[in-house]
């Protein structure tokens, strides 16, 4: 039995303070996602209509369990074992990165490619069944054929998939665990038959004459030991899809090094890039004489997040 009754916003409030004192980014939000997610009902619901009935203690008990596993900094997405991304609900567990808003700068840049008919994005609504709903595909050019390297959850390639009804992806991942997980989210929105999943290091699972319109990547580029990275990431993200060596870029050196290659003429390559490294991959971009439109494109906060360029089409 609770010492007292609680209504939804006088609990999401004493802890948003108290996230606050365990300086949880966001304490506010957060105290909202896990109430929301133990009352079962969206922000409408629970502002509009439900903040001020009492709480029961099994739903008191529930919601501090949770709270106490915010407040050692574990990630929401980890406690709800989920997270939205593009629109879509992608499953995450510890064998994967949880999809981060900024990769979905990613995914707007390679739609200007694939879809360059789309005028701003539309809202993905999944039909009864959980699933993304099969739309016409546009009309006119073949089908264009995307690798996404380093998939982990999946959330690119499935966003591409979902915006993208023509397109064939092929997505690959080192780790079987990873591809496990993202095989699982394909399946529970109704895209596993849209995309080829491969196991293997980066373009090992490719065949030597396979070529692609578009390469993304968001591959691992952190430092290891580096003091700014936060403990949802180092305590929590697997350090395979974390780290990319000495100076956070062997794997910029790797995908660069063949994607001409298994580049359509008239291909990009793009890739998301931690703050602060633009201006490397930028000049290996430039290294490779047979990659022209080298640019940058920023994330909300201005950091310039996704470097591409493209293969020229002679």
């Amino acid at each position: 039995m609770n010492e007292r009754t609680w209504t939804p916003l006088e609990l999401i409030k004493t802890t948003a303070e108290y996230l606050a004192k365990k300086d949880v980014p966001e304490p506010r939000l957060d105290a909202d996602v896990l109430m929301m997610h133990v009352l079962g009902c969206n922000r409408m619901d629970l502002y509009g209509r439900i903040h001020d009935r009492p709480l029961e203690d099994e739903e008191v008990n529930r919601y501090r369990e949770l709270v106490r596993r915010r407040a050692v900094r574990e990630p929401v997405s980890r406690i709800l074992g989920r997270r939205e991304f593009m629109g879509l609900p992608v499953r995450v567990s510890p064998d994967v990165l949880s999809p981060r808003p900024e990769t979905e700068i990613l995914v707007e840049q390679a739609l200007k490619v694939l879809r360059p008919d789309l005028k701003g994005l539309p809202v993905l609504k999944l039909d009864e069944a959980g699933h993304v709903p099969i739309a016409p595909a546009p009309l006119g050019g073949p089908n264009k054929k995307v690798l996404d390297l380093c998939t982990g959850s999946g959330c690119v390639a499935l966003s591409l998939a979902a915006f993208c009804p023509d397109a064939l992806l092929v997505a690959t991942d080192i780790s079987a665990e990873a591809l496990l997980v993202a095989k699982e989210n394909a399946e529970s929105i109704g895209l596993w038959l849209r995309i080829d999943f491969r196991e293997g290091d980066l373009y090992k699972t490719c065949w030597d004459d396979e070529t692609f319109d578009l390469i993304v990547s968001n591959p691992p580029y952190l430092v290891q030991g580096d003091d700014a990275i936060w403990p949802e990431v180092r305590d929590y993200d697997p350090p395979l899809a974390l780290y990319g060596g000495s100076d956070g870029l062997d794997f910029y050196r790797k995908i660069l090094a063949e994607a001409e290659m298994f580049l359509e003429p008239g291909g990009w390559v793009m890739l998301e890039v931690g703050a602060g490294q633009a201006g490397a991959v930028m000049q290996m971009m430039r290294e490779h004489t047979l990659l022209e439109q080298i640019d940058t494109e920023p994330d909300y906060a201005g950091v310039p997040r996704v470097v591409k360029a493209r293969k020229p089409l002679r």
